[in-house]
């Protein structure tokens, strides 16, 4: 940790050099006058850094965004207000932020262009668009999205804010909840996070590690140690379930978005990613690492992989107190006329708490999370394919697709 603070600081000068130049041309994306102005009352004593690991970002776009009231919800502004950057080959930043924002948290989002690459940190390798060995980058594609909600941010202050998948799914949870992005939301959600991997509480504030770096490892605490060896765990499962990483992630989040969690041990019919297979890749992960890849001062890892194995064990316990959801009656395709009323629904047995999420042509519909769909004064709008997906901790399963057929 001390080092890696060391070596944060050592790059402060050219990070700052390097995003003043792209905030001068924009970073190749386009800024509204309204975020032009606001991002051109920079205050060089505010300012938010951290890196972006899932294995190491480069050359990620970060960009910061306000959070604000909408609906009597805290939501995510559309328009930033401090970048872009880009991260640096550690996977670095350093934002300068306006001063209308002290004492504000934050939204804090990397994404991807052609231009940025992911270090593979599967000891077994990376299949993404090609095959890739541990240590080695590729390019993840121009869809990935990775964030984290700030502290509030203080004027001469060390304002931090690293960025991992973990802290992106405990961003997914908070904006998911009744009242958004609220502060308490924001805490719930990353003591969730860390309490469902068993992190110990404030890991998810911890500076992520590179964890093919031998010396990193070396330098680690045991909380960034324990999260890189999760982190590692997301792609072996990607590998695993023939998904993208950056897919995998999306799926993480979509299934917290739609269940307000995680699924622990998958029993469902839909392909779901578990919380107890990624346990059980990251102790594959730590013992490859302590075989293949260790330095000659590093630990053996065994009280690491014991840890791990313990919290499977427990999320496997949890697991098997649910039972696993089914659908009972299917939904049925309907034939109604313009200005009518359609409803669709479905009955389901399985362990509570059951969450549902109508979907109309492979779309989310907002607010459609009960177990039936009532469509009021049909139109030609609402003639499409509808859908059900029927979740609890154990996995999810999807209804039959219906039509709803709409003649004037």
């Amino acid at each position: 940790m001390v080092r890696q603070s060391i070596k944060l600081n050592l790059v402060r000068a050219v990070i700052i050099a390097s995003m003043l130049a792209l905030q001068a041309c924009g970073g190749g994306a386009e800024t509204s006058d309204a975020a032009q102005a606001e991002t051109t009352n920079l205050n060089t004593e505010l300012t938010l850094e951290g890196r972006a690991v899932k294995g190491v970002i480069k050359s990620g776009i970060v960009k910061a965004y306000r959070i604000v009231s909408q609906d009597q919800k805290m939501v995510r502004a559309t328009e930033h207000v401090a970048g872009p950057v880009r991260t640096d080959e550690l996977g670095n930043y350093i934002l300068n932020l306006p001063s209308s924002v002290s004492g504000e948290q934050l939204v804090v989002e990397v994404t991807s262009d052609e231009d940025t690459t992911m270090v593979c940190e599967a000891t077994s390798g990376c299949t993404e668009n090609g095959v890739y060995g541990f240590g080695e980058a590729f390019v993840p594609g121009l869809d990935l999205v990775v964030s984290n909600i700030t502290s509030p941010v203080i004027v001469s202050r060390d304002n931090t804010a690293n960025i991992t998948p973990f802290t992106h799914i405990a961003r997914v949870k908070a904006e998911a909840s009744d009242l958004g992005l609220s502060e308490q939301s924001v805490t719930d959600a990353v003591r969730y996070v860390e309490q469902t991997f068993g992190f110990d509480d404030g890991a998810l504030s911890a500076m992520p590690i590179d964890v093919t770096s031998g010396s990193e490892r070396v330098a680690a605490s045991e909380d960034s140690l324990e999260l890189a060896m999760v982190s590692a765990a997301l792609h072996e499962v990607a590998n695993d379930q023939g998904f993208r990483i950056v897919e995998l992630i999306e799926t993480l989040s979509d299934h917290v978005e739609d269940s307000d969690g995680l699924v622990l041990s998958d029993m469902g019919t839909a392909q779901s990613v578990a919380v107890d297979d990624i346990l059980y890749a990251a102790q594959e992960i730590v013992s490859d690492i302590g075989e293949v890849y260790a330095e000659a001062d590093e630990s053996n890892y065994e009280a690491l992989t014991q840890e791990l194995s313990q919290q499977q064990q427990s999320i496997q316990d949890q697991g098997s107190q649910v039972i696993p959801v089914q659908i009972v009656t299917q939904p049925s395709a309907l034939l109604v006329d313009e200005g009518d009323r359609a409803s669709l629904s479905v009955s389901v047995i399985g362990g509570s708490p059951i969450y549902y999420q109508w979907f109309k042509d492979g779309e989310r519909i907002a607010g459609a999370d009960a177990s039936a769909l009532v469509l009021d004064d049909v139109d030609s709008t609402d003639d499409a394919l509808y859908q059900l997906k029927v979740s609890n901790a154990v996995g999810a399963v999807y209804s039959a697709e219906v039509r709803v057929q709409v003649q004037s």
